[in-house]
């Protein structure tokens, strides 16, 4: 892979391991007097899950962008949205 070196530090681990919750853990556990204000994903247009904070969707997460940080273990043929996968 271009660009990619070995670590210079023996023992290092790397632990950005993007692990994901799952899509209702906020709304299902956050105390009740802040759910209406839980992290949550919802269908937007085009069929792409947009993150809303607050109840409102994110400014720094555009459309469908959890989808590719949920699929960074899969082959990268499988990571590209398509209308088939949405």
């Amino acid at each position: 892979m271009r660009g990619t070196s070995k670590f210079p530090y023996r023992g290092t681990i790397d632990a950005d391991g993007h692990a994901l919750e799952p899509p209702d853990l906020w709304e299902k556990y956050i105390d009740p007097p802040f759910r209406d204000r839980a992290i949550r994903l919802r269908p937007g247009k085009e069929g792409l899950e947009v993150l809303e904070i607050g109840g409102r969707p994110s400014k720094f997460m555009p459309p469908g962008g959890l989808t590719f940080a949920g699929a960074m273990s899969k082959p990268i043929a499988e990571q590209i949205p398509s209308p088939e996968r949405i």
